[in-house]
């Protein structure tokens, strides 16, 4: 289990975690087997859907998941690159759109220059 993406956490119907999976216990070590997942200090870990929050420098995405007889299960996966990858990608398309609005309007003005330097150079104002 240590080779997927997203880490799992089992818990039964009192809270107590079942099962920590390698995965979760990399991006979460503050989760023990065996005690209340609540007293793991991890405010995401407590609310009913906490999807994406920073933990340990890292972007952790939650999901919960209810199962038979009161049990949860938590699947907790690292964003992180993707969420970078995602940021980058929405600066790079607004610096384009900067610098096309900037190129056309520096592009219109030349335009506009031009066309009354050669209104004002024309035979029929001289």
């Amino acid at each position: 289990m240590e080779h997927f993406r997203e880490g799992l956490i089992v818990c039964d119907a009192d809270g107590v975690v079942r099962h920590l999976s390698p995965v979760a216990a990399r991006l979460v070590p503050e989760v023990v087997p065996g005690e209340v997942l609540a007293a793991a200090a991890m405010p995401a870990l407590r609310g009913d859907d906490p999807g994406e929050f920073t933990h340990h420098g890292r972007r952790l995405r939650l999901r919960r998941v209810q199962l038979s007889a009161g049990r949860r299960c938590w699947y907790v996966e690292d964003v992180t690159e993707r969420v970078s990858r995602a940021d980058a990608l929405l600066a790079e398309r607004a610096r384009s759109a900067f610098l096309a609005v900037v190129g056309e309007k520096l592009g219109n003005r030349y335009l506009s220059v031009r066309s009354s330097e050669h209104t004002v150079g024309s035979p029929a104002l001289r």
